[in-house]
């Protein structure tokens, strides 16, 4: 539970929305309090679908959060690209003003 919810932050602090990784992250928070009361039975057997649970959210807000980092850092990457591409149209565009300035004299 701690690495997903440092991925969740993560991600969180990147400004990605992962709402689900948190909420995946809260309902497994709750099948651990639910397994520390259920302790007291002594009985693994009514533990384990609750730990099993838990397991699963854990993963799914683990991945959430993974998701969103790669997604910010592929956004970074096609922002380069983006801006490479303009640039190379904003520097062909001056070459072209300059060539027809200097067809005009």
């Amino acid at each position: 539970m701690a690495s997903a919810g440092a991925t969740v932050a993560q991600a969180v602090q990147l400004g990605m929305d992962v709402s689900g990784g948190e909420f995946a992250l809260h309902e497994a928070e709750s099948q651990l309090t639910q397994a520390r009361t259920c302790v007291h039975s002594f009985s693994a057997g009514a533990m384990q679908p609750i730990i099993d649970e838990g397991l699963q959210r854990t993963r799914l807000a683990k991945q959430e959060g993974q998701r969103a980092v790669h997604e910010f850092h592929f956004r970074r990457q096609e922002l380069w690209v983006t801006l490479g591409i303009i640039g190379a149209l904003v520097v062909g565009l001056l070459l072209m003003i300059r060539e027809l300035e200097r067809r005009r004299r």
